[in-house]
């Protein structure tokens, strides 16, 4: 139906002198009222607004006069705004407003009727909730943020009250316990946490403490205990924050760390033997040195020849244990030559039974002779020497330990086999991690089989395991080095008379060498050390090739050799190479050394 222009202006005029003629108390309610918008209906229209009304709603006075109080609500709230009205209700509601720009907001809306002299009205109050909505919006997303923090706690987490009733819990410590959350709720701490004593901790007095730390077990749903951490934390509102922590990897971790500060305590333990080994070696090959040299100078008559020779025979024996000492100790590998694997595993088999003793007798095979083979000597006696060690680990109890060397085409097969009780699968897996050792109790540093692997793996081989209840057979390959018939002789004596500049810091020694040297038809520069070797190069003596021991008080060998030239140079150590310096041009003479091998090295280095 369309409405009158006429009728709807003459109402508002009708309105407006009603307003004029509004009652005191009305005018007194308004102002009142005025830090609320306030809006005054009769018959369901609008009939008198305040400022805070026009404010809210952005519109004049003018333009509300005389219209419907819906046409400032969203539609979905006109039946409950019709309904107040009729209703005459004073009980408050929400509904949402309709400013005159388009934006809306939320508003608690409260009205009340009156009667006055000459007619009914109705004043309703309009408290914009803007800020309280978005206050509580804020609030509900910092609880949802807080709920989905706490729930994604690393930590279990119990919230509890101060008579340590539980209130609220995570997943993670409805996981640690296997129970759900409702369970854990249910239950006191002790219950769920062994030998947890709540009444010393004083919870009534835990607010005014930073915090109280117990290490104890959780009792899981399945029977199990699992260790734990609890820190106890009041968190205000007369409520206690239980923080629990699994410390079983860290017990796990520190006990990893206690084990490898162990072994590594155990192998920097066999690094000091073998460099107190190395040391013994060397000032041993300098006694044998002498030895030798007045060995050799009594072979030269035929005067108590044979007992000479038991010297000679002796001396050289020891001179190969020293020498099994310094392979077994060094550090470094030395540069690749070609050996017979054949002669230098069957040269280690009286060092290797005296390690083994009787319980552990080893048994060699050698299918076939020469086994040829290109690598650093010392670094195949590693490989058999923890392979052997390993074996004899494996029975406790005593048994056999057979090594057979035999070759497959071009490839060398060492075989070391035990008669232990084989390795389950478990194991074998980790059998060639550095430090793995089922042998803690021993004080095996679980470093040997890791050291055989790293080294067969540079030699380009491979090495495997064969196991069984009756034993365990370890095998591994590397390549056979081809035949040369072509390689030169040996050399022999110098072809003519020399001038040797000798430098050695141990008098015995510099004696026995130049009693070798003269006896031989050669002459002698002496020095003790490298300072005197210096003052006699520097003063311009004559000489023609420099014959120096490695490691001096002053000094070293090598800056000699480096002063007079490496191809006028023999250096003599009873060190290994390795220990002496990288350089391959450099000549070495091992400590102890018969005549022979002194003269082809004085050969080497002149012609």
């Amino acid at each position: 139906m369309t409405r009158n222009p006429v009728r709807r202006s003459a109402r508002r005029l009708r309105y407006a002198a009603l307003a004029v003629s509004l009652p005191d108390a009305v005018r007194a309610l308004m102002i009142d009222g005025a830090f609320e918008a306030i809006a005054i209906l009769e018959d369901g229209v609008i009939v008198w607004t305040n400022e805070a009304f026009c404010a809210l709603f952005g519109v004049p006075r003018e333009a509300v006069v005389g219209r419907s109080p819906l046409e400032f609500a969203a539609p979905e709230d006109h039946a409950r705004i019709a309904a107040a009205v009729r209703s005459g209700s004073t009980e408050p509601y929400e509904a949402t407003g309709l400013r005159a720009d388009g934006s809306r907001f939320r508003g608690e809306l409260r009205g009340r009727s009156v009667t006055v002299a000459d007619g009914a009205y109705r004043i309703t109050s309009i408290r914009d909730l803007t800020e309280r909505v978005a206050m509580e919006e804020d609030l509900r997303r910092s609880e949802a943020r807080y709920r989905e923090l706490f729930d994604a706690a690393a930590d279990g987490l119990l919230v509890m009250d101060l008579q340590a009733l539980p209130t609220q819990t995570n997943r993670r410590l409805c996981d640690m316990l296997g129970r759900t959350r409702e369970e854990i709720l249910a239950m006191r701490p002790e219950e769920a946490i062994a030998d947890l004593d709540i009444k010393p901790m004083r919870l009534d007095r835990l607010e005014h403490r930073k915090s109280y730390v117990v290490e104890r077990e959780l009792f899981h749903a399945d029977g199990r205990r699992v260790a734990v951490e609890v820190n106890l934390t009041a968190i205000g509102g007369g409520e206690v924050l239980a923080v629990i922590r699994d410390v079983r990897e860290r017990r796990e971790a520190e006990a990893q760390a206690a084990a490898l500060r162990d072994r590594l305590q155990q192998a920097q333990s066999l690094a000091a033997l073998g460099r107190l080994a190395g040391g013994v070696a060397h000032d041993f090959n300098n006694l044998l040195t002498v030895i030798l040299a007045a060995a050799d100078h009594l072979q030269r008559s035929d005067t108590g020849r044979p007992h000479v020779d038991g010297i000679v025979t002796a001396a050289t024996r020891a001179a190969e244990l020293t020498g099994h000492l310094l392979t077994f100790s060094q550090t470094r590998p030395r540069p690749a030559q070609r050996i017979d694997a054949a002669a230098q595993v069957a040269d280690l088999v009286p060092l290797m039974r005296r390690l083994l003793g009787d319980e552990h007798p080893l048994e060699l095979t050698i299918e076939a002779t020469p086994l040829l083979l290109v690598a650093d000597p010392g670094q195949l006696t590693q490989v058999l020497m923890n392979l052997v060690l390993n074996a004899r680990e494996a029975m406790p109890g005593g048994g056999a330990i057979r090594v057979v060397l035999g070759a497959d085409a071009d490839r060398l097969r060492i075989e070391v086999r035990d008669e232990g009780v084989g390795i389950d699968d478990a194991v074998r897996e980790h059998l060639f991690e550095p430090f793995f050792t089922t042998k803690q109790a021993s004080g095996n540093s679980g470093l040997g089989l890791s050291t055989v692997y790293g080294i067969v793996a540079s030699l380009g081989g491979e090495i495997t395991v064969d196991s069984d209840p009756s034993g365990s057979c370890f095998t591994v390959r590397l390549s056979l080095a081809p035949s040369a018939p072509d390689d030169e002789p040996p050399k022999g004596e110098p072809g003519r008379a020399l001038r040797v500049l000798l430098v050695e810091d141990e008098p015995a020694v510099r004696r026995a060498v130049g009693r070798m040297l003269v006896a031989c038809g050669h002459s002698t520069l002496e020095a003790g050390g490298v300072a005197e070797a210096l003052a006699l190069i520097d003063g311009g003596a004559e000489f023609d090739v420099l014959l120096s021991d490695v490691v001096m008080p002053d000094g070293t060998g090598v800056t000699l050799a480096e002063r007079v030239g490496a191809d006028r140079t023999v250096l003599m150590s009873g060190y290994p190479k390795s220990y002496v310096s990288d350089r391959q041009d450099l000549k070495l003479l091992a400590k102890p050394f018969t005549v022979v091998e002194l003269l082809q090295a004085l050969a080497e280095a002149v012609d």
